[in-house]
């Protein structure tokens, strides 16, 4: 009777809506006035072979381009022992709640393809259905906007897609239109006792010990229909006697029913109250309708049924505009009993809100239902029903949804217990989440890997044209394609074309232009066609190489003249990295010379070269260079570099007074061993011309000079005589800080001593140097410049005259002995104290010279 109502009101809300939608189009066509039923439902029987085609009961309501929601109502499997795990859900299975939104690419009777590849993982032997979207461009809810009910089969989701904005004036409301909640059915007379056993997870229908399970995303096993277990997410139903049902739930607990607290010692009791449903916590990418409560023990006439679950809500907008209305997917309410127990309240179901702007105040619900009131009525004090959960919201933009669990139901108008819940528990809060629809995958396509471009053959060539893909070659199939006029031919094998059916074509004997497609095939794709490949036939032949220049200073300016060419390479041999694939390069030369220019001229039929041998620049003009070239001593050796411009290619040196006297180098180096001044000549020749330059003189070769000297010394004074040539530079140094350039000068000393004076001979770039020690000495004088370091004793002395000095840094001295007409006796070198022995010379009078680091010092000596 439920399914017959539900029906009736569906078809009853279509004909409104479509009236609404008739209206709404003769009067506005910025926004479509929708309410009532939307969506069009199919159950899908079958997945097909490749992951974009279902197999549906009925395809009669839907069209090609049409949004569908793909999406498994049940799917999962779930404990089914007899005890306190049963009806747990096992992840590693769970296929309800997988959905994939797309659109219907093409319908071919009940096979639908879509244009997205969707989830292998959908439970077709359990419960999938296809729901269609429509999609508007901006629409106004203007009356009640509900799902067809869920029963079983078909129902339970309403989606929506519009692209601008979506009104509400009136509500979306998917409440009670989720997993059904338990039946109530009146047990057998049990006569049951204090004794009788109840306390089993599930029984099977018609048992008395049970009562019926809500309904949840596993379908209910046939001989565990009744029963305190829950159903996966469907709440438990109570056990005898008179026990409360459990809650529904979602993705947050279902509540435990309430017992029956039988006051009577020896009565039957009701310790064993439907459980609540299981918390389904996997995640936004799997929707949920909210699982039916359990229904309560009845052994009377009181219905006391599980509250439904709300259902799932989708909505896809640009903007979402609340303008009065609100969005509704609770649970229902268990049923009340009176002198039963009572039903489990129904889980909130789950809304997807998936929108870029959101105005108004936003109303959204998803509640768990309420648990059934008990009124006894009498001494007795039975079960009331345990809270449905709060239901799951998903947003891309932030809200405050209403997500509580529901209540539980109280145990009311007992004589024997206090109003209460006796143990039922509410159902746990739902959550909300940040999170959308997901996007759909894209369905695997041909993927070229490569394939050829453009060409051309030449006559009589062969040419082959090959494809490869990134899809295995044993699941395509391949057809080449030739254009002949507008039209495009399947080609087949003969003698033009082998392959025509492969991934690689063979053309032969082409004679004329044409281009070529290649179409592929592909089990679960469209077909593809390849782009054109043109093919042009070289009718030309071999190409011939040709070019001409035009100079400009350094310069170049090619025009090709090649004939039958599309592809060009030039070179200069002289320059090995310049290389160009211009048709008509321009290139500046480095310097002045001889270049070769090479050019090939390539072409699909072979290839020709030519090469021109270009000068840059003009005759010839000497010049060069001498290394270390003016005055110098003989010998003297020169190294000569040519720097000369222009072009030219030989070189004619004369070296008069050299070895050699001519070179034909460009650098050569010359020996002159003659004193005298030389000129050189060089001689430049190439195709131009040639040039002579000349460079007189520039060589001056001298001999080296032969310093002498000679001196007279009268007292201090010191005259010296110069052997050499007055003409030639004399610098004289006098040991003293005192120089001269006189050829003969006469130098006089500041006091006696040894003096080393040095003559510095030049000639021309020649010079030598001779050095005398000159002691200068005077009877008249004596210099006691060394006394606080040296003395000498005893003087008068009969012979030995002792050195006395321990200044370390006296020594080394020269001591030089003189008699008294100023006449040179004897010299030595002394490193430490010592004697100097006078017994070999006759009485009379000396004079003793010294020279040392710290000075020099004359003294006077009497002998005996």
């Amino acid at each position: 009777m439920l399914v017959d109502t539900t029906k009736k009101r569906f078809f009853a809300v279509s004909y409104l809506v479509f009236c609404l939608l008739l209206i709404g189009s003769i009067t506005s066509f910025s926004q479509t006035e929708i309410g009532g039923v939307i969506n069009q439902y199919a159950r899908v029987t079958a997945l097909g072979s490749c992951p974009n085609v279902i197999q549906v009961n009925d395809n009669q309501e839907f069209s090609v381009g049409q949004t569908v929601l793909v999406i498994g109502m049940q799917g999962a499997e779930m404990s089914i022992e007899n005890d306190a795990t049963f009806g747990q859900v096992s992840s590693n299975n769970l296929t309800a709640g997988q959905y994939d939104w797309t659109e219907i690419e093409r319908i071919q009777g009940n096979e639908i393809t879509l244009l997205h590849p969707i989830s292998t993982a959908y439970d077709v032997s359990q419960v999938v259905q296809l729901v269609g979207v429509p999609t508007y461009d901006n629409a106004r809810v203007i009356s009640d906007l509900i799902p067809m009910a869920w029963d079983g089969n078909l129902g339970g989701v309403l989606a929506i897609e519009v692209t601008g904005t979506l009104e509400l004036s009136s509500n979306i409301i998917a409440s009670g239109m989720g997993f059904r909640g338990g039946q109530s059915i009146q047990a057998a007379d049990d006569n049951c006792t204090l004794l009788t056993s109840a306390n089993n997870y599930f029984y099977a229908s018609g048992n008395w010990r049970g009562s019926a399970k809500g309904e949840g995303i596993v379908p209910i096993a046939s001989g565990r229909e009744l029963g305190r277990g829950p159903q996966a997410n469907g709440g438990g139903g109570a056990n005898t006697h008179n026990a409360g049902g459990g809650g529904g739930s979602n993705r947050a607990q279902g509540g435990i029913g309430g017992q029956n607290l039988e006051p009577s010692f020896g009565g039957c009791k009701g310790f064993f109250p439907g459980l609540g449903g299981f918390s389904l916590d996997v995640g936004p990418d799997s929707w949920f309708m909210g699982g039916g409560g359990g229904a309560g023990h009845r052994n009377n006439t009181s219905m006391s049924s599980g509250g439904n679950g709300g259902g799932v809500v989708v909505v896809k907008a640009g903007s979402l505009d609340f303008n009065g209305g609100g969005i509704f997917s609770d649970g229902e309410d268990g049923l009340g009993a009176s002198g039963d127990g009572a039903g489990g309240g129904g889980s909130g179901g789950t809304v997807i809100l998936d929108i870029d702007n959101l105005t108004g105040t936003a109303v959204v619900n998803a509640r768990g239902g309420r648990g059934g009131d008990v009124n006894n009525q009498s001494d007795r004090c039975m079960g009331p029903g345990g809270g449905g959960s709060g239901g799951q919201v998903y947003s891309t933009l932030a809200l405050t949804p209403v997500l509580d669990g529901g209540g539980t139901g109280l145990s009311l108008g007992s004589s024997v217990c206090s109003e209460g819940s006796n143990g039922a528990l509410p159902g746990e809060n739902g959550t909300w989440e940040m999170a959308g629809i997901k996007t759909p995958s894209l369905m695997a396509g041909i993927e070229i890997i490569s394939l050829p471009g453009d060409t051309s053959i030449c006559p009589g060539e062969s040419l082959d044209l090959s494809v490869l893909l990134a899809t295995s070659d044993a699941e395509v199939n391949y057809q080449w394609l030739s254009l002949e006029g507008e039209n495009w031919v399947p080609l087949t094998d003969g003698d033009n074309f082998q392959g025509a059916t492969s991934a690689n074509l063979q053309v032969n004997n082409l004679e004329l232009n044409t281009s070529f497609q290649i179409q592929v095939e592909a089990e679960c794709v469209e077909p593809f066609i390849s782009e054109a490949i043109r093919v042009d036939v070289n009718e030309t032949g071999a190409p011939l190489a040709d070019f001409t220049y035009e100079l400009t200073g350094f310069s170049a300016a090619f025009t090709n003249l090649s004939e039958g060419a599309d592809a060009y390479e030039w070179t200069i041999e002289e320059i090995p990295f310049y290389s160009s694939t211009e048709a008509e390069p321009e290139f500046t030369f480095p310097a002045y010379g001889t270049y070769q220019v090479n050019l090939w001229a390539q072409s699909n039929c072979g290839s020709d070269s030519i090469s021109q041998v270009i000068t840059i620049g003009g005759p010839p003009i000497a010049d060069f260079y001498g290394e270390s070239s003016g005055s110098r001593c003989v010998p003297v050796t020169i190294q000569w570099t040519d720097q000369s411009v222009g072009i030219y290619e030989t070189y004619q040196w004369n070296f008069p007074g050299g070895t050699p006297s001519s070179s034909v180098e460009p650098n050569p180096i010359v020996v002159y061993d003659q004193p005298g001044e030389y000129d050189v000549i060089l001689t430049v020749t190439g195709p131009l011309g040639s040039d002579t330059h000349t460079q007189e003189k520039i060589v001056k070769v001298f001999s080296p000079p032969q310093p002498a000297f000679s001196y007279q010394i009268e007292g201090l004074t010191v005259s010296f005589t110069s052997s050499a040539e007055a003409d030639l530079v004399h610098i004289w140094s006098f040991d003293d800080g005192n120089t001269s350039n006189d050829k003969d000068p006469v130098h006089t000393f500041a006091g006696p001593g040894a003096y080393d004076v040095t003559l510095n001979l030049q000639n021309g770039g020649c010079a030598s140097t001779i050095t005398q020690t000159v002691l200068v000495f005077t009877t008249n004088v004596e210099n006691h410049q060394l006394s606080p370091f040296l003395e000498f004793y005893p003087n008068p002395t009969a012979g030995p005259l002792w050195l006395e000095g321990e200044n370390p840094e006296l020594y080394p001295l020269d001591l030089f002995l003189f008699n008294a007409k100023g006449q040179l006796l004897n010299q030595l070198e002394m490193i430490r104290p010592g004697l100097l022995d006078l017994s070999a010379h006759s009485s009379g009078l000396y004079f003793v010279l010294v020279r040392s680091p710290l000075g020099v010092g004359s003294w006077r000596i009497i002998k005996q």
